[in-house]
């Protein structure tokens, strides 16, 4: 299950219906935290958990579907993060958004 304070989180723009779909992210190992991308560049992203700023990398079984479907991570998702034996933060999941800006291709879509 993910760990999460509403309360400290909430400062960040979390709302009940965010946490509740982060609440049915699938199994979540113990530790799992929820935070929110605050900043993007590249394969590293930069997250907050409410209390403090941390680097992260995203799982690249997690890019691979994103990438599946169109989707990247970008600033402003709810992100599943844990930290590995080193240290490293790791992005599990992503929270679905609740909202989306989309822009048009050249072609029209």
């Amino acid at each position: 299950m993910i760990d999460l304070d509403f309360e400290t989180l909430h400062a960040l723009g979390l709302t009940p219906l965010i946490a509740t779909r982060a609440a049915q992210l699938a199994a979540s190992p113990p530790g799992t935290r929820l935070a929110r991308v605050i900043e993007s560049q590249r394969d590293c992203f930069m997250l907050h958990d409410g209390r403090a700023e941390r680097q992260a990398r995203a799982l690249p079984r997690l890019v691979q579907h994103l990438q599946a479907t169109a989707q990247a991570l970008t600033i402003g998702d709810w992100v599943a993060v844990q930290e590995d034996a080193h240290g490293q933060a790791w992005i599990l999941e992503r929270v679905d958004p609740v909202t989306q800006l989309a822009r048009r291709a050249n072609d029209g879509r």
